[in-house]
């Protein structure tokens, strides 16, 4: 098996060490790439929680700010009422 020789269609001639080599380098890079992509998909769900905690936040600020602007207007508008029928 070691003393195989594998030959390319380009006309390259390798021999097993050569190939196991290759293979092997393959594999490690093929591992690499997933632990990269595995990476990015945390970071990318991280992000997306992130985005979502501030929008929420905001959603609630704007929230609380049209309900204290309605409820001073609604104030406004009895205390003129009550003074118009006095």
């Amino acid at each position: 098996m070691w003393e195989t020789r594998f030959h390319c269609a380009c006309g390259h001639r390798f021999d097993a060490h050569e190939v196991e080599e290759a293979v092997r380098e393959i594999i490690r890079v093929a591992s690499l790439l997933a632990r990269v992509l595995a990476q990015q998909a945390r970071d990318l769900a991280e992000i997306r929680r992130a985005g979502e905690m501030s929008f929420r936040a905001w959603v609630s600020r704007f929230a609380e700010a049209v309900a204290s602007s309605l409820g001073a207007m609604a104030g406004r508008l009895v205390g003129s009422l009550l003074r118009a029928l006095d």
